[in-house]
């Protein structure tokens, strides 16, 4: 079973390190880390990175 956490709850600003903190304090097996809106263009770039940060 899986339990998702929030690592915010407002519209503030939070780094990478800080997302990757509450996931070690969380214990995390997989942390997934969503944008949406955050580029000023209507279109959709991805890729896939894989490793540690």
């Amino acid at each position: 079973m899986f339990r998702g956490v929030l690592t915010r709850d407002g519209d503030y600003f939070i780094s990478v390190m800080g997302r990757s903190d509450v996931a070690r304090k969380q214990n995390a097996n997989l942390l997934v880390s969503i944008h949406a809106d955050a580029a000023p263009e209507s279109r959709c770039h991805w890729r896939i990175r894989l490793g540690a940060f």
